[in-house]
C-alpha cells in the first residue's frame, strides 16, 4: 500500500539493510548487491526515471566505498532522501549483523517467492542463530516524511515514535504455542477490524512466517526460541520473543495464515482517494462531511447525557480484606505470601498493621512503599504505639573529598544507603524491642554499580540470633506504583527462601488495587522472571476472586474484591478536538475549552479534583482557572505541606499530575471532593488508565466524603497537526486536495474518540464492581523492569530541579522561577570521546555504549547568583520539604565544576549517518531528547526538561553525534523493543463487547 515513491524507498531501505547485514556472510555478496538489490529495484521502478537515475549514481558511489560519500549537506532533496535512507539502512543492517557470527540464512532475497500469503518464503529476512529463529520485516514507518525534517536545519525531537497505533496489548503468554492459542481465541475480533494498522499486519505476517517455517522444516533441535521483529529506519522497533519447545503448531498454521491473508488485503483508510476522479472526490468530500456531522451529533448526545454506574459497596471489600488476612494467619506455612488486589480504600494496609500489632511474640516489620507520603502517614500512625520505629532518610554529603585528574573531578564521598542503615538499626534493636517496625521506599531496593542488589543487606537479618526469636513481616504497599515493583518482589522471594532454609518464619504481603484479578500475578511473576521487562500495557486475563500457587517453593495466596467509596458514580463527558500547525496555540485553545467546561459544571460548596497528565498543561490550566475567579492548589509529591493543604484547605480546585495519583488522600469533610475531572489523551493510554483508576479512588476517608455520589468528568483531548496530514500525503501518488485528507483524518479521530470513551468507561465500571461470572477482563498495567542505578551529579540535579518547579507551581513565587532558570543554564551535560572501535552493542536503531564517558559541568560564574536566589526562597522551600531543601543547598554549594562518569549512552544510527556523511564543515543538526526511550519506557537523562543534543562536523572541534545519555542501566533488549504489539482502540472495544 502507498505511492510508487514510498514503495521504492521501502525497497531501498530493505536492500540497504540486507547489504549491511550480509557483508562477509555470503560468498556471492557482490552478485547479490548488483543483481539482487540495485538491478532488482531499478527494473521494478523503471517508471520513476529521476529516482532511478539517482539510484544508479548511488550504486557507483557504493562501489567506490561508502567512506567517499561525504559532505552531502543538510538540505532536503529527492537525492539526499535516497542517500539518507540507503545509508541508514546499510549501517543499521551492519550493526545488527555484528551480533551474529554463526547463522543459517533461510531467506534474504528481495521479493516474494510464493503467491500464498503467510508462506515463509515471502519473509523479508529470516535466519537461525544460537537456536533462535529470527523473522524480520522491514518497513518505512513514516521515515519518508520524517526525513524531511531531519535533512533541513529545523530542530527535531528524538526518539522517533512509530505513528498511529495507541495500545500495547499483552496476552500474558511466553511460549509460542500458548500465545497462538490465546491469539486465535481473538480471531473474530481481529477479522472484524475496519482499519488495520501496518504494525498489526506486520506482526501477524512475521508470526505466520515463523509458524509456517517451523511446520515445514525439521527444527526440533535447531530452534528453541522465536524472535519476530519489525524494523523501521528511524522509529523504534517492535519485537516479540517466544519460547518453542518443539510443540506441534500444525493446528495454528492455516488459521494464522488465514487471518493474515484477510487483513493483508484490508484497505488503508486513505486509499479511497487514490485513482479518484473529480466527481468521485467531490462525492467523497460530501459523504465524509456528512459522516463527521453524524459523529459530532453522537458526541453531542453523549456530552448532554450523564451515565450512572451503580458501584459495589467498598464495605464488601473491607470485610473481605479482614476475612482473607484471618485465613492467611491461620495457615501453618512458616513462610508464605498473601497478595490482596482489593480496591483502594479497602483497608489492606490498616488491617494488616493492626493485626500484626495484636500478635504475640516478637516481630520485625519492613514496610516498603513507593511514595514518601505513605511512609510518613505510616510513621505518624506508629509513633504513639509502644514499639520501635525505624525510618532512615537520605543523607546529604558532609564531606567534600574529591579527586582531581586532569580537568575532571571525581567525587569520593561514599555513605551507606538507606536500606543498609535501616538493617543496621534493626540489628541494634533486635533483642531489646518486641516489635521493630522499619519503613523505607521501594526505590531503595535497586541494583548497584557493582551489579549487586541492595536487598542483599536483608541477609544480615537472617542470623540465628534474629531468626530464632523474631517473625518477619514484609509489606509491599502499592508495589506497582514504581517501575521496580516486580524486581522487588523477586528479591523478597530470595530473602524468604533464605529464611525458610534456616527454619525461620516470614510473611510477605503484596498490596495493589491495580492488579484487579488474582489470575494476573502468576503470569506476571513468570514473565518477569524470564524477560525482566513488562512495558506499559493492557493485559488480557481471566477474572477470578482467588488464586493459589507456588512460586520459588513458597505458597502464594491471591485474593481480590472490588467496590467504591461512594454509592454511585455519575459519568459526564467532554470531547475536545483541535487542528492546526502550532502545538503551543493548540494546547492553549484546549486549555481554554477545559476551563470553560469546568466553569460550567463545577458545583458550589464542593471541591473539584482535576487530574492532568502533562505538567505544561497543568500550569496553563491553573492560570486560566484563577482568571475565572477559582481558588486552586497544586498537589505535589515534592511538598510535605501538600497533603495538609488538601485535607485542611478550602480551595475550589485541587490540580495534580499522574505523579500524585498514588498515596494522595482527598479526604476533606468540610468541603468534600465530589467531582473529579480527568484529562485523557490517546498517547500513553495504557499508563493513563492505570493512573485514572488510582485517581478516581482517592476521594475517601471520611463519612461525608464517602456518602455522596461522585461525579467523574472524562475530558478527551485529541489533536490533529498539519504534519499529520502531510505525512499521509507522502503515501499517495496523485495530487489530492489537502482538505479532503484533513476531513478523512478528522472522521477517523472522531471515531477513535468514541471507541476510546467506550473502553475507558467500561474499565472504570470493571474496577468498581465485582464481576458476576468468570470472564475475560482488561487490566491496565504500568511498566516494570530491573535497572542498575548509577549515582551521578546529573541525576541528583534532575530531582532537585523538579522539586523547585513543583514548589513554584504551588506558590507562583518569581524567585523560584529565576532559580529554576539559572540552574538549568548552569549545568551542561555532554558525551565525549565516542569511539566506534570501542565495545558496543546494537539494539535497533541504537548503538549502545554501556560505559561511555559523560561529563557534566557546573558554571562557576553563576554559582554566586544561584546561591543568592536560593537564600531568598530557602524558607519557602523548607516549609514544603526540608530534606530536599538541604540537598539543594548542598548541591549548589558543592557541585563540582566538571565531573566525569561512565554511563550508558545510545547513539541512533541516523545520527551516525548525519555526522559521517551529510554534515559539511561547520554544520550541525540539533535534536531535543524526549523523556522516555524505547517502547519499554526507559528514562533518558534530564528528559523532563528536554535537553538538546547535536550532530556536529568541525575540523577543529572534531565530530559529535547526537546521542541519548541514560540515567540507569537497563535490560535493553526488552526495554527498547517493547515486546507487545500495538492494537487500535477499536480492537479493545470488541474485546470488551465479548
Amino acid at each position: 500500500m502507498g505511492s510508487r515513491k514510498s514503495q521504492f524507498l521501502g525497497h531501498v531501505f530493505e536492500g540497504a539493510f540486507k547489504l549491511g547485514f550480509l557483508k562477509g556472510k555470503i560468498e556471492d555478496y557482490d552478485e547479490f548487491r548488483r543483481e539482487g538489490v540495485f538491478d532488482y529495484i531499478a527494473q521494478k521502478y523503471e517508471d520513476l526515471e529521476d529516482l532511478i537515475l539517482a539510484w544508479r549514481k548511488l550504486e557507483e558511489k557504493v562501489l567506490d566505498g561508502l567512506e567517499n560519500i561525504r559532505n552531502l549537506g543538510l538540505k532536503y532533496t529527492e537525492e539526499n532522501l535516497l542517500y539518507f535512507l540507503f545509508l541508514v539502512g546499510f549501517y543499521e543492517g551492519s550493526f545488527f549483523g555484528e551480533g551474529f557470527k554463526n547463522l543459517h540464512l533461510v531467506k534474504y532475497i528481495i521479493g516474494e517467492d510464493s503467491d500464498e500469503a503467510g508462506r515463509y518464503q515471502n519473509a523479508d529476512l529470516m535466519f537461525i542463530s544460537d537456536k533462535t529463529l529470527y523473522v524480520v520485516d522491514l518497513k518505512l514507518g513514516g521515515a519518508q516524511h520524517r526525513s524531511k525534517y531531519i535533512l533541513d536545519s529545523s530542530e527535531d525531537l528524538i526518539p522517533f515514535r512509530v505513528p498511529g497505533v495507541p495500545v500495547n496489548l499483552s496476552l500474558g503468554e511466553m511460549s509460542l504455542g500458548g500465545f497462538l492459542n490465546s491469539l486465535l481465541k481473538l480471531e473474530d475480533e481481529l477479522l472484524n477490524l475496519q482499519n488495520v494498522n501496518p504494525e498489526i499486519k506486520g506482526f501477524l505476517q512475521t508470526l505466520s512466517y515463523a509458524v509456517d517455517y517451523l511446520c515445514e522444516e525439521e527444527c526440533g533441535e535447531k530452534v528453541s526460541e522465536v524472535n519476530v521483529s519489525i524494523f523501521y529506519p528511524l522509529a523504534e522497533p517492535f519485537s516479540a520473543r517466544f519460547y518453542w519447545k518443539g510443540e506441534k503448531l500444525y493446528e495454528y498454521r492455516e488459521r494464522i495464515r488465514n487471518i493474515y491473508e484477510k487483513l493483508k488485503n484490508r484497505q488503508w483508510a486513505y486509499s479511497v482517494v487514490e485513482n479518484g476522479t473529480l466527481i468521485r472526490n467531490e462525492r467523497l468530500f460530501w459523504e465524509t462531511s456528512e459522516k463527521i456531522e453524524k459523529l459530532k451529533e453522537s458526541i453531542k448526545r453523549i456530552e448532554e447525557n450523564e451515565y450512572t454506574i451503580e458501584t459495589d459497596s467498598i464495605n464488601l471489600a473491607r470485610e473481605d480484606v479482614g476475612k482473607r488476612l484471618d485465613e492467611f494467619f491461620k495457615k501453618e506455612d512458616r513462610v508464605k505470601v498473601i497478595c490482596l488486589f482489593h480496591s483502594a480504600g479497602s483497608g489492606k494496609t490498616t488491617k494488616t498493621r493492626e493485626a500484626i500489632l495484636k500478635m504475640e511474640g516478637n516481630h520485625i516489620v519492613l514496610y516498603i512503599a513507593t511514595r514518601k507520603v505513605l511512609l510518613r502517614r505510616e510513621y505518624e500512625e506508629l509513633s504513639n504505639r509502644n514499639i520501635a520505629v525505624v525510618y532512615e532518610e537520605r543523607q546529604s554529603k558532609d564531606s567534600k573529598l574529591v579527586e582531581n585528574v586532569g580537568d575532571k573531578f571525581f567525587d569520593l564521598n561514599s555513605s551507606p544507603g538507606i536500606l543498609k542503615r535501616t538493617v543496621e538499626k534493626i540489628r541494634e534493636l533486635a533483642g531489646k524491642e518486641r516489635i521493630i517496625w522499619a519503613l523505607c521506599t521501594q526505590q531503595a531496593i535497586t541494583t548497584t554499580e557493582r551489579n549487586q542488589s541492595t536487598s542483599l543487606h536483608l541477609g544480615n537479618l537472617a542470623t540465628p540470633r534474629i531468626i530464632n526469636n523474631y517473625t518477619f513481616h514484609i509489606i509491599l504497599d502499592e508495589f506497582l506504583g514504581y517501575s521496580n515493583g516486580l524486581f522487588v518482589i523477586e528479591e523478597m522471594f530470595k530473602f524468604l527462601k533464605s529464611v525458610k532454609e534456616r527454619g525461620g518464619k516470614a510473611n510477605l504481603y503484596l498490596f495493589d488495587a491495580n492488579g484487579y484479578t488474582p489470575s494476573i500475578l502468576k503470569k506476571l511473576l513468570e514473565e518477569y522472571a524470564e524477560f525482566k521487562v513488562i512495558p506499559d500495557s493492557i493485559m488480557i486475563c481471566d477474572y477470578k476472586e482467588n488464586d493459589e500457587f507456588e512460586h520459588n517453593g513458597i505458597n502464594v495466596f491471591v485474593h481480590a474484591k472490588h467496590g467504591y467509596p461512594s454509592p454511585k458514580i455519575i459519568l459526564k463527558k467532554k470531547f475536545i478536538q483541535m487542528t492546526g500547525s502550532n502545538k503551543v496555540e493548540i494546547i492553549e485553545r484546549v486549555t481554554r475549552e477545559m476551563t470553560d467546561y469546568i466553569k460550567s459544571t463545577i458545583q458550589k460548596n464542593n471541591t473539584s479534583f482535576v487530574y492532568v497528565q502533562y505538567k505544561e498543561m497543568l500550569s496553563k490550566l491553573k492560570r486560566e482557572l484563577e482568571k475565572e475567579g477559582f481558588s486552586t492548589v497544586v498537589a505535589t509529591t515534592h511538598s510535605r505541606k501538600s497533603q495538609e493543604m488538601i485535607n485542611k484547605g478550602n480551595e475550589d480546585i485541587i490540580l495534580a499530575t499522574s505523579a500524585l495519583s498514588r498515596g494522595i488522600d482527598l479526604s476533606r469533610p468540610h468541603k468534600p471532593v465530589n467531582q473529579i475531572y480527568v484529562v485523557i489523551h490517546s498517547r500513553g493510554i495504557e499508563n493513563n488508565l492505570v493512573e485514572l483508576i488510582q485517581t478516581i479512588s482517592r476521594a475517601r476517608g471520611d463519612g461525608k466524603t464517602e456518602e455522596a455520589p461522585k461525579e467523574i468528568h472524562l475530558i478527551y483531548s485529541l489533536f490533529i497537526f498539519d504534519w499529520n496530514i502531510d505525512s499521509i500525503l507522502e503515501y499517495i501518488d496523485e495530487e489530492v486536495d489537502k482538505e479532503l485528507i484533513r476531513l478523512l483524518l478528522q472522521k477517523q479521530v472522531l471515531e477513535q474518540m468514541l471507541e476510546l470513551d467506550y473502553v475507558v468507561s467500561q474499565i472504570i465500571k470493571q474496577f468498581v464492581k465485582n464481576s458476576e461470572k468468570a470472564n475475560t477482563v482488561l487490566v491496565p498495567f504500568p511498566k516494570q523492569y530491573r535497572t542498575k542505578y548509577i549515582p551521578n551529579q546529573v541525576a541528583d540535579f534532575e530531582e532537585l530541579i523538579n522539586f523547585i518547579e513543583n514548589i513554584h507551581q504551588l506558590t507562583d513565587h518569581k524567585d523560584l522561577e529565576r532559580l529554576y532558570e539559572n540552574l538549568l543554564k548552569a549545568l551542561s551535560v555532554y558525551v565525549v570521546n565516542i569511539d566506534f572501535k570501542n565495545s558496543h552493542s546494537y539494539y535497533h536503531p541504537y548503538i549502545l555504549f554501556e560505559r561511555q564517558e559523560v561529563r557534566s559541568s557546573f558554571d562557576d560564574t553563576l554559582r554566586g547568583k544561584i546561591y543568592a536566589l536560593f537564600k531568598e526562597v530557602e524558607s519557602i522551600l523548607k516549609e514544603h520539604n526540608e530534606e530536599k531543601t538541604k540537598l539543594l543547598k548542598d548541591f549548589i554549594s558543592n557541585s563540582l565544576p566538571l565531573t566525569s562518569k561512565e554511563m550508558p549512552v545510545l547513539i541512533p544510527v541516523y545520527s551516525y549517518v548525519l555526522t559521517k556523511h551529510f554534515l559539511k564543515n561547520g554544520e550541525k543538526k540539533k535534536f531535543c531528547i524526549n523523556k522516555t526511550v524505547g517502547r519499554g519506557g526507559a528514562d533518558s537523562m534530564m528528559g523532563n526538561v528536554k535537553p538538546f543534543t547535536i550532530c556536529l562536523n568541525n575540523e577543529n572541534l572534531g565530530k559529535e553525534y547526537a546521542c541519548i545519555p541514560m540515567t540507569e542501566d537497563y535490560p535493553y533488549k526488552e526495554v527498547l523493543s517493547g515486546r507487545f504489539a500495538k492494537f487500535p482502540i477499536e480492537f479493545l472495544r470488541r474485546l470488551l463487547n465479548e
